[in-house]
């Protein structure tokens, strides 16, 4: 298990893509996912995960996007504030 850091957050590995696809296996399992599930999740089927993960296949700049698009860290939004009071709104 990752170490936390500083700020009490857990970090992420890094996306697949930096390890090639020897590391996106490795990835997977770290997420939890099984080749089913993040072939769902990306829109691919799950032969083309394992052969991606095989690879059989490259990892093209197409798949890279839906990766990132699809698991990347979502900030929180920060609250409007009242201009005259400086309290939250909604």
């Amino acid at each position: 298990m990752p170490a936390p850091n500083f700020d009490g957050t857990v970090s992420q590995p890094p996306p697949p893509d930096a390890y090639g696809a020897d590391g996106l296996q490795a990835w997977r399992v770290y997420r939890g996912l099984n080749r089913a599930e993040l072939a769902r999740k990306l829109g691919y089927s799950r032969s083309y995960i394992s052969l991606i993960e095989k690879g059989r296949l490259p990892i093209t700049a197409r798949f890279r996007r839906r990766l990132a698009k699809t698991f990347a860290p979502r900030r929180p939004r920060k609250p409007r504030l009242c201009p005259k009071c400086g309290t939250p709104i909604g």
